[in-house]
């Protein structure tokens, strides 16, 4: 079974950040010198209150005081501000040449939403998307569901855990 990233260089973006650990994790797993590892977050916690099943987070939660995470690994980059205000600009200055993975842990429909319209131009075939709360219907899967129509790709359900909380797709 292929390790996505273990041996050939990714681009992976993260969105939603919090203390750095999701983006610190796909860091160790690939170890090739030419993969990269771009986390996107305002680092001043949820733009707006969240609520799902029964879970809510309230405006700020997730408010590390802006402190951004300290990695010792050089190839993790940040980027600070809302996704709105920072990932088309990042687009257009960065080249990404390896194969991308998108992890979506944005929580909110607003900002998957945006993230996922925004990237539209870099999810081709082969790009793997993974979402932190697929589960809430009215969040990150709305997002996806709604994307999926109206750009027409098509996506193959390579992951999911209990609860499909983690799920991940590749784009065909």
């Amino acid at each position: 079974m292929e390790v996505i990233g273990k041996d050939n260089p990714i681009d992976y973006l993260e969105f939603g950040v919090f203390k750095g650990e999701t983006i610190n994790y796909w860091s160790e797993l690939s170890k090739n010198k030419y993969s990269t590892f771009t986390g996107f977050d305002s680092f001043d916690g949820l733009p707006e209150t969240w609520n799902t099943l029964g879970f809510k987070r309230s405006s700020g939660h997730f408010d590390t005081n802006g402190k951004i995470p300290e990695m010792g690994d050089k190839r993790i980059k940040f980027v600070r501000g809302l996704f709105q205000d920072t990932v088309e600009r990042f687009l257009e200055k960065t080249e990404l040449s390896n194969r991308i993975i998108i992890h979506i842990d944005c929580d909110l429909y607003s900002s998957a939403s945006f993230v996922i319209g925004a990237l539209n131009n870099i999810i081709l075939p082969g790009t793997i998307l993974v979402f932190d709360e697929f589960y809430s219907v009215t969040n990150e899967f709305r997002a996806f569901s709604e994307y999926k129509i109206k750009s027409g790709k098509k996506f193959k359900l390579i992951a999911t855990s209990k609860w499909l909380g983690k799920t991940t797709f590749e784009v065909l």
